[in-house]
């Protein structure tokens, strides 16, 4: 069959806009109501946008640095997620962040919905109905969503815009804000996630389905221009991520795996790809499809192909591969991308449905329902497949009935039914976020004074740690800290972080979690690390001092500790300088018992030693290889880290031999991330050594003659200083390709906007009546009553379920749970009656 899209000048969106914006809002209702006071879902989410005031913070007191001092040890500032210039960046300047996380949450779950519609309805044809449908089947799971995937659920308005721009009917005016709407997506998403699985899934899905298109070279114009764009936009942080490759922390502990036991865990993760997002249900039925129609075909191919190129990446296939430039990206999301061709798929089938459910012969319900029992294994799963097997059946056959002349009270009873399982679903969306973690913004960002204290201190660079206390808390507040969550950190300063925390690592397991987990760096190595804070939440033992090595992170310049809790055996080590609980909230409700949830304690603590950003050395420990010289670091004091540095032999070539008898002062002059300038005062024939992360882009200076920079103390940088007397030091941070990406992201830039050229113009038509009755066209009664009575059911389902089977698994006092018992339950009547209204009037 030949598919071509239907032009968006001839169909009119806007009720669809509406329609998702309604039920945006009533899922989202509390967050509307409450601002910063609301819970939302801290992992994944919130605390990675805690990340954006901390940059922009840097941003207006530093400008564009090239160097990043809020990666623990510091990394070169492009090699991250996001660069500097980065959209949520920008906007966290003057927006709040608890704005953000709203904003960013309700736009991508707009997004996500409204551009699969537009791709089902505008350019598969499929009916209006059902694509609506569809898309407000596959919104539960992704209620909250992580910033890093965001072409996961932005891609299919990506798609349609790319390709609407092409348009000859569409006039300037209408292309310029497409274009826009692309630059926008563009710059607030993450490069080291996107590429290279988008732009292929782009073009192949565009060439499968659009070959006979009229306009199809121009579009295939269109989809090279757009990446090539963003790959020119992101080439500074293409190129900082490819030269910090080798200081990754990516490695493996085992290189190779045999192939029938890497096969046995491809399949595991195939099963475990099968259980969320109600990928069994909607593959299932696809397949039935599958063998008489190649659209349904189609899409369901690169659905499955997505999800197994994902799996072989998540299994042990990826240790053959270990080392290399595949394992260091992130192909294992490639399952995230399958998300949208199974919408798609969803979409046909409700469509073929319409036709009647017999299509399809009752052995195969039957299969459908056995499959979901016997391979989801988890009550929470199979109720939610089960959900959404009765909402395509009880859609279908709505849909069979749009041209009925009058409601009846079967056909009400059904809208009551499909709005009672609709909301379900939403709900139990909601209550698997709020399981998974929860925060209030409130809590957790721009609430306690003695850190904004801390961050405008003015005196030397520091850095702080974080016990049981999540350290995205210290980083939003601009804090240079030794502790973060992120995508990629220096493994060399990963390894002194393990030296600092190594009595925690009292069983091989929790040394395995440690080195392998890539996604966290922290002073309590925990599974549970995704929480504000971890002993109150778990009810875990607080930590002591005894379970860290205290030279070892008085060594990383730590000079604040952070904790969420009084720490044992501190005395005589630190001393506690402020006791912080927090605003809370505001005005009388602060006196109110309601304000305890607000409140977070936090314990600062100052160590009483603690080694400057640098220091002079006088002697040079040797050692052949890295093993040992973790050994020998791990056994000094903080008395001998001061004048000894330790050196693998292959670093030190051409490095001069210390007597010992130098030794010496260094004084801070200037400090920025870009640029430190010492004024050294030594004895004899010394060596600086600077704890910022060793990277080949640093370029040394001594008395104006440049230098070379040594690897010291296995992470940090060393700078011989010749014979005694006063020696001016100066580290300056200046990649060499710099200012070529930088130029680069420039032409990028022009090259996305010149996708307005593309369209030839013309003026505007009337909008083509559809053949389909209008999804939100207006009824005279009844409609609301039906809502409101399918509301209630899932709030009534709901709250029984929630308190005869979740209540009972939580160990300790879940203060979220009365939270989820009043807003979960609103939220699910609001969403049946906003689908009342809209998507099921005739």
């Amino acid at each position: 069959m030949k598919f071509t899209p239907a032009s968006p000048s001839a169909t009119n969106n806007r009720q669809a806009i509406i329609f998702f914006a309604l039920l945006c809002a009533a899922i989202y209702f509390d967050r509307l109501l409450l601002g910063p006071y609301a819970v939302t879902i801290f992992p994944d989410a919130l605390d990675d946008m805690m990340h954006f005031p901390a940059r922009a913070f840097l941003l207006l007191h530093q400008g564009f640095t090239a160097w990043d001092p809020l990666v623990p040890g510091g990394a070169p500032n492009m090699a991250s997620q996001f660069p500097s210039y980065s959209l949520p960046v920008l906007a966290s300047t003057i927006v709040p962040l608890w704005l953000i996380s709203h904003a960013w949450n309700m736009l991508i779950f707009f997004a996500f919905s409204y551009g699969t519609y537009r791709v089902a309805h505008n350019y598969f044809h499929t009916s209006r109905r059902s694509a609506l449908l569809a898309s407000t089947l596959s919104m539960a799971p992704f209620l909250d969503s992580n910033p890093q995937i965001l072409f996961a659920f932005v891609f299919p308005l990506f798609f349609s815009w790319t390709h609407d721009v092409c348009d000859d009917t569409l006039p300037l005016q209408r292309r310029i804000p497409l274009v826009f709407g692309l630059l926008c997506i563009i710059a607030t998403s993450y490069p080291v996630l996107t590429l290279p699985i988008y732009p292929i899934f782009h073009f192949f899905f565009y060439c499968a389905f659009f070959r006979n298109r009229p306009n199809f070279k121009r579009n295939i114009c269109a989809i090279f221009l757009v990446w090539t764009g963003y790959v020119l936009f992101y080439a500074p942080t293409i190129t900082s991520l490819l030269q910090y490759v080798p200081f990754s922390d990516r490695t493996f502990s085992v290189q190779s795996t045999n192939f029938a036991l890497a096969t046995a865990s491809c399949l595991s993760e195939l099963h475990s790809a099968l259980r969320v997002d109600n990928a069994l249900v909607v593959i299932g039925l696809s397949l039935f499809f599958a063998f008489h129609d190649s659209t349904v075909r189609r899409t369901l191919s690169f659905a499955l192909g997505l999800i197994l190129l994902a799996a072989i990446f998540r299994s042990d296939f990826r240790l053959m591969l270990a080392d290399t430039a595949l394992t260091k990206m992130d192909l294992r999301l490639a399952a995230t991308t399958s998300i949208f061709p199974l919408v798609l798929c969803l979409g046909f089938v409700i469509d073929r449905l319409r036709k009647g459910l017999r299509q399809v012969p009752w052995p195969w319900w039957l299969f459908l329902i056995a499959a979901s029992v016997l391979l989801l294994k988890n009550e929470a799963r199979i109720i939610r497949s089960l959900l959404v097997l009765a909402e395509i059946t009880l859609g279908a056959q709505l849909l069979q009935q749009t041209s009925a002349p009058q409601s009846t009270a079967e056909t009400k009873l059904k809208v009551a039914a499909l709005c009672a399982c609709l909301a379900l679903s939403l709900m139990l969306g909601r209550q698997n976020a709020l399981s998974f973690g929860q925060a209030r913004i409130a809590q957790v960002v721009d609430n306690h004074p003695a850190l904004s204290a801390l961050r405008h201190e003015d005196s030397a660079p520091y850095r702080v740690g974080s016990l049981d206390l999540h350290p995205s808390i210290a980083i939003s507040y601009g804090l240079e800290t030794v502790d973060g969550r992120g995508p990629l950190f220096n493994r060399h300063f990963k390894e002194n972080m393990r030296l600092a925390i190594s009595p925690q690592l009292k069983t091989p397991a929790m040394a395995r979690l440690f080195d392998s987990f890539w996604y966290a760096l922290t002073l309590t190595p925990n599974p549970t690390e995704n929480y504000p804070r971890y002993d109150q939440t778990f009810g875990i033992a607080p930590h002591t001092a005894s379970d860290l090595n205290i030279p070892a992170l008085q060594s990383l310049n730590v000079r604040y500790l952070l904790a969420g809790h009084p720490v044992a055996g501190l005395e005589g080590i630190a001393t506690l300088v402020a006791e912080d609980n927090g605003k809370g909230l505001p005005g009388p409700l602060h006196a109110t018992r309601l304000n305890r949830y607000y409140e977070l304690p936090i314990y600062i603590y100052r160590l009483n030693e603690t080694m400057e950003r640098g220091h002079i050395v006088s002697r040079i420990l040797s050692c052949p290889d890295r093993e040992q010289a973790l050994h020998v670091l791990e056994g000094l004091d903080l008395n001998t880290r001061r004048t000894t540095a330790v050196m693998l032999d292959a670093d030190r070539k051409g490095l001069p031999e210390l007597s010992g008898n130098g030794g010496g002062t260094a004084a801070l002059r200037t400090y920025s991330p870009d640029r430190l300038v010492y004024d050294c005062d030594v004895s004899g024939p010394s060596c600086l050594v600077v704890a910022n992360n060793f990277d080949p882009g640093w370029r040394a200076t001594v008395d104006g003659a440049s230098v070379k920079v040594f690897r010291a103390d296995n992470a940090f940088q060393s700078v011989f200083l010749p014979g005694p007397g006063n020696h001016r030091v100066e580290l300056t941070f200046r990649p060499p390709l710099l200012p070529v990406s930088d130029a680069a992201a420039l032409v990028g830039l022009l090259l996305i906007c010149s996708l307005v050229l593309l369209g030839r113009g013309g003026k505007l038509t009337a909008p083509a009546q559809s053949p389909i009755a209008p999804a939100m066209a207006r009824e005279k009664r009844g409609q609301w009553q039906a809502g409101l009575a399918g509301g209630g059911i899932a709030a009534v389902l709901w709250v029984a379920g929630y308190q005869l089977f979740m209540l009972p698994r939580f160990p300790y006092p879940h203060e979220p749970a009365h939270y989820a018992l009043v807003a979960i339950p609103v939220a699910g009547i609001l969403v049946a009656l906003v689908l009342s209204q809209t998507l099921f009037k005739r």
